[in-house]
């Protein structure tokens, strides 16, 4: 079995540490990048719970909840175009959670991450084993 080094820079300059907003959205997209949000996605507090956005997305009302990292978390968005080299771009301190048809918890939120980080997590923290060649 072959394995591939991949060497993660975290840049600690200004336009790495730039804040941008991240959303979870309840669907596969067949897109990875920046969008303008501001200008197509229109969001609102939910009449009478003022934890719980509002908004659609094409066509569909979808109903929204952040979960804000604690202090000593910090999400980062990675530029993984290089296959050797990942590059921080941005960084996030909270995630808006996008469900079509119900109120999204905090908890679906977590057990959601933990399902996407746990597999990578392993992989990532697993030996590795060379070849004696």
């Amino acid at each position: 079995m072959h394995y591939k080094m991949v060497e993660v820079e975290l840049k600690h300059d200004e336009e790495s540490r730039k804040s941008t907003v991240v959303h979870k959205m309840p669907c596969k997209i067949k897109y990875n990048g920046q969008a303008d949000t501001e200008t197509y996605l229109k969001i609102s507090p939910q009449e009478g719970d003022d934890k719980t956005l509002c908004s659609s997305f094409r066509g569909r009302p979808i109903l929204g909840n952040i979960l804000s990292f604690d202090e000593n978390t910090t999400g980062f968005v990675i530029d993984t175009s290089d296959d050797s080299s990942w590059t921080t771009l941005e960084s996030f301190d909270k995630i808006t959670n996008w469900s079509l048809d119900r109120n999204p918890n905090i908890e679906e939120v977590i057990r959601g991450t933990l399902q996407d980080w746990l597999p990578i997590s392993a992989a990532l923290h697993q030996p590795l084993e060379l070849d004696e060649e």
